[in-house]
């Protein structure tokens, strides 16, 4: 800042100037190289924290649930609805039948 203002001609302020700049522009690049550090740094600490904390767990029973859905499946194919529709409808019928008999 000094060499700039204590500078006498105009191309040696420019010059300086735009040294200025790209030493700034490297300081702003190595500011955010600083950060990713820092966030991969804390993010593997994390993770190691996890691994540990896993290896303590691995001694547990651990069990699992198996819940089934009743109703329609997700995927309902064209046509099927009606199907099913229809086969209801027959089989009322033929219990209303055997019931009158």
């Amino acid at each position: 800042m000094r060499q700039v203002e204590a500078s006498v001609s105009t191309e040696e302020r420019k010059e300086l100037q735009r040294e200025q700049e790209r030493l700034l522009l490297k300081m702003e690049r190595k500011g955010e190289q600083i950060g990713q550090l820092y966030k991969h740094k804390t993010q593997i600490k994390k993770l190691r924290k996890e691994g540990n904390s896993r290896q303590k767990r691995g001694n547990e029973v651990r069990g699992t649930t198996t819940v089934s859905i009743r109703g329609r499946s997700a995927a309902v194919r064209p046509g099927e609805r009606s199907q099913s529709n229809l086969r209801l409808l027959r089989d009322m019928r033929a219990l209303q039948t055997s019931l009158w008999t």
